[in-house]
């Protein structure tokens, strides 16, 4: 696989639009994708997916990449405990971005197209094509991407993937997840 390569990770969703998840220990692992990430150095990538939320109450999981041994470096895609999108990139122990949408657009029970855009320069968040406004929660290198995440072996779809555990479970559906 060579970086730029579009990745879909592919789901068992019985002729609907996504998997589901009920908030508690639901989530699809896939390792390989992040540690192909990591060896192609990736400084630039674009994730998107499709999602359905029971409501906005919770803060939820969307998608993570991290260490299997350690919580000192994980990128996580998610929704606020607002309702909403929130994407932070944690390296070194400390947060190096968090990027928060600054008033939720999201519908609870509605699919929403959502992404992230890392585009060298300023992580970017968008919901059904359009860029919502942001804040930078942390800026301490907003340019961080994959090429940082050296220790990072692991990706999870559903859950945030830290230290060996499982935090942030989803709560509705997750389909169609992309990368580019």
């Amino acid at each position: 696989m060579a970086a730029g390569d579009i990745i879909t990770i592919s789901e068992n969703a019985f002729g609907k639009k996504g998997n589901y998840y009920d908030g508690a220990n639901d989530y699809v692992l896939h390792d390989a994708h992040a540690v192909a990430r990591v060896a192609a150095n990736d400084t630039v990538g674009t994730y998107t997916a499709w999602i359905y939320l029971e409501d906005l109450s919770g803060a939820y999981t969307i998608l993570s990449a991290g260490d299997n041994d350690n919580a000192n470096e994980y990128f996580n895609l998610f929704i606020s405990g607002t309702g909403a999108i929130r994407a932070l990139l944690k390296h070194g122990g400390s947060t190096q971005w968090d990027v928060k949408q600054t008033t939720s657009t999201l519908l609870a029970r509605k699919w929403n197209h959502i992404a992230i855009v890392q585009n060298g320069t300023q992580p970017a968040l968008y919901i059904n094509g359009l860029a919502v406004t942001t804040t930078n929660q942390v800026a301490t290198d907003l340019t961080m991407w994959y090429d940082e995440l050296t220790l990072t072996d692991k990706f999870a779809i559903g859950v945030l993937e830290s230290n060996g555990g499982h935090t942030g479970d989803f709560r509705g559906a997750i389909g169609q997840v992309k990368y580019w």
